[in-house]
């Protein structure tokens, strides 16, 4: 099973393994074992479509779920603008109780 979407939130343990993470408008795709080569379905299932309410717009995956992360490639216009972006997010990080990181609200 593989999910695409928007990461949302992540949350990881203190060695730096995913405790989870959410998606947003996630999709799903399978892998086609029955090629030579395992590939990937064309055609990807929303979340919502497979007959959970309309309001499901996220996917918490938990960290033991996860075997592994891709990320897309994003393409950034104003370096500058997005250096101090990321910056303000990084800097409204705290650590909780249990020793993770996680996004301040």
């Amino acid at each position: 099973m593989l999910y695409w979407g928007y990461l949302e939130e992540v949350y990881l343990n203190r060695d730096g393994t995913p405790a989870y993470l959410i998606l947003a408008l996630p999709h799903r795709y399978y892998m086609v074992l029955e090629r030579e080569v395992p590939a990937i379905s064309q055609t990807r299932a929303s979340v919502t479509n497979l007959g959970l309410p309309k309001a499901v717009s996220y996917l918490y995956i938990p960290g033991s779920e996860i075997r592994n992360v891709l990320f897309d490639k994003v393409v950034v216009e104003n370096p500058r603008e997005f250096e101090h972006a990321l910056d303000e997010a990084l800097s409204g990080q705290k650590e909780d109780k249990s020793g993770g990181v996680s996004s301040a609200d």
